[in-house]
């Protein structure tokens, strides 16, 4: 359900500024196997969600955005015929061709 989801993100929220490095939900869940508790502690928890998820999701979107200009970059540059090299993706096969 969506009410899920909300309170999922308001406890990450409130987690984020939280100095206990431990992760605590509002809803209680259900009983989990012992591996899982185990495994994904709950201080484990709050390093993924508060620290490492919004960390490599910056990266990805950085990466996403590095991609997209050269993507442009290369398709604009590709109907100059005079100098290819500011082609990013066509100075590979030119140096290979050299």
């Amino acid at each position: 359900m969506i009410y899920f989801r909300v309170f999922e993100l308001e406890d990450v929220n409130r987690n984020m500024i939280s100095n206990e490095h431990v992760f605590k939900h509002t809803l209680s869940r259900g009983p989990s196997p012992f591996l899982a508790r185990t495994l994904y502690s709950p201080a484990v928890e709050w390093y993924w969600k508060c620290l490492v998820a919004p960390l490599a999701l910056r990266c990805a979107a950085a990466i996403a955005a590095i991609m997209s200009v050269l993507v442009i970059w290369s398709e604009v540059i590709q109907t100059v015929e005079w100098f290819p090299a500011n082609n990013l993706f066509l100075c590979r096969s030119l140096f290979l061709f050299l």
